[in-house]
């Protein structure tokens, strides 16, 4: 041998040793085998048995010792597995012959490397090398001692070979499959065979990867082709709705113009009617006021033939003049009005019309104080539909010149709720306020036809001493206390307090 050889063969026993320490497959310790132990061991048999159904009737008759299958009672008595000088017992005879008479060669192991490393169970190995199958047959662990008198036995023969019975019975076939011992010898590939058919596979699985691959990237050009026709429907869409909201907005633009248009117009037209109203009016008092002044001339002229109607004559001529001078001031009064009717104002609305509407169009709520005029009416049994003729009666004869709004008469008519509400309210108040409380009782019949508490109070008014009030609550309570004065500077009311 060379010295290069020789340094070659003494690196690889050093990369096996490494390797062989690197990969721990078994326990050296005494022990019951593994899985994969289990599994070398059952490939072992397999191939060195002559047949499937003999494998099978060996596996059979070592089951039938399974119910003794524990370390303290192995082996089990029997002829079976008793050894007679020297030779193993029957049973054993099988494993003995594959682990300690054949030669652990390469031709023999390799087949079981594969095998163990195709096995897809318990046990399954793929990171063992030859050099491990072999270690393992020239060192056979130890198995555990059947007590402390006896020496342990090789694993093998322990307990453990039930598994590996059990094994062989349920997968034998496929372990044999595995081994290719049911494949006739010329179909058998060799390793550089078999490796060029691998290859082969593996040229084939690139490129249905690579088709994989390019059927990812069209399918991937898809997706991006569709994402971006959704985004340019999206931008669309954004923009058709961004136009039908701009054209809307220009529709509702012109659509008030129009409407202020027409209400200008209306109201120049209602002007003009007005106006033309009140020429008309005008010229009908200046007719009157001529007649007047032509009547009262014509007394005046009479009254000078006439001594004794003279002072007579003069009054009315007197007051005839007043008449025509207040009947002046009156036409001059119109007339100084009249271009204020004529004119237009920026918001293009006459003075009622201000009065009736707020800036913006809408009718004007009605102020808060004509509601305790609405409630004093309702509160007098007076028909809503005449409500409003009678507060604008007054307003007309005190107030000319004030324009209130007032509620319809279908609101008037919801006031009446608002009015036993306030009337409440008010007697509560009042009751709070009074000086003392004369008498108080109560009664259950409401109008509502509710069992609550309805209490007739009578009292004395704060604003009217020594006088008494009739007033009707409804929920009150009545509390012991020095009076209605302790209501404010105690935390806890100590007087009547009304359940509103």
């Amino acid at each position: 041998m060379t010295p290069m050889r020789a340094c070659a063969a003494g690196c690889g026993k050093a990369a096996r040793e490494s390797e062989s320490q690197k990969v721990s497959w078994y326990e050296t310790a005494p022990g019951l085998p593994n899985d994969t132990e289990v599994l070398f061991l059952a490939l072992l048999w397999v191939q060195d048995a002559a047949s499937a159904a003999e494998a099978a009737e060996w596996a059979a008759a070592v089951l039938r010792f399974k119910a003794a299958g524990s370390g303290e009672s192995w082996p089990p008595a029997g002829a079976e597995w008793k050894s007679v000088g020297g030779r193993p017992s029957p049973l054993c005879k099988p494993m003995h012959r594959v682990l300690a008479e054949l030669p652990a060669s390469e031709a023999r192991l390799q087949p079981i490397r594969t095998a163990m490393k195709a096995w897809r169970g318990a046990g399954e190995r793929g990171d063992l090398q030859l050099h491990h199958l072999q270690n393992y047959i020239r060192n056979l662990p130890l198995g555990p001692a059947a007590s402390t008198k006896t020496k342990p036995v090789p694993r093998w023969r322990s307990a453990g070979i039930l598994k590996v019975a059990a094994l062989i019975k349920e997968h034998g076939p496929e372990l044999r499959k595995l081994l290719r011992l049911d494949v006739p010898a010329e179909e058998v590939l060799s390793a550089v065979e078999e490796l060029e058919q691998k290859n082969a596979l593996l040229v084939e699985k690139e490129v249905l990867l690579a088709e994989k691959a390019a059927d990812l990237l069209r399918v991937q050009a898809r997706h991006r082709m569709a994402a971006a026709q959704v985004q340019q429907h999206v931008r669309a869409k954004r923009e058709w709705k961004q136009a039908q909201a701009a054209l809307f907005a220009e529709r509702l633009k012109e659509a008030k113009a129009r409407t202020k248009e027409q209400a200008v117009k209306k109201l120049a037209e209602r002007g003009e009617r007005q106006n033309e109203k009140l020429a008309t009016e005008y010229e009908e008092e200046v007719t009157k006021l001529k007649e007047s002044v032509a009547r009262a001339r014509a007394l005046k002229r009479a009254a000078v033939s006439g001594a004794g109607q003279a002072h007579k004559r003069l009054k009315r001529a007197q007051l005839a003049e007043g008449l025509l001078k207040r009947a002046r001031e009156q036409l001059e009064e119109a007339e100084a009005e009249q271009p204020e009717l004529n004119s237009d104002s920026d918001e293009g609305e006459s003075t009622r019309k201000l009065g009736r509407r707020e800036a913006n169009g809408r009718f004007a709520t009605a102020p808060w104080q004509v509601t305790p005029l609405i409630w004093a009416q309702l509160g007098r049994r007076v028909s809503p539909s005449a409500v409003n003729a009678n507060i604008t009666d007054v307003l007309s004869a005190f107030a000319p010149g004030e324009q209130v709004p007032l509620p319809c008469e279908r609101e008037m008519k919801k006031k009446r709720g608002e009015l036993t509400v306030a009337g409440e309210a008010i007697a509560a108040f009042r009751v709070a306020k009074c000086k003392r409380i004369i008498s108080f009782g109560w009664d259950e019949s409401t109008k509502f036809g509710l069992g609550l508490l309805s209490t007739n109070t009578q009292i004395e008014p704060h604003d009217a001493p020594g006088t008494s009030v009739d007033l009707v609550q409804r929920g009150g309570a009545l509390t012991a206390g020095r009076g209605p004065r302790n209501l404010l500077p105690r935390p806890t009311p100590l007087a009547l307090s009304p359940a509103c």
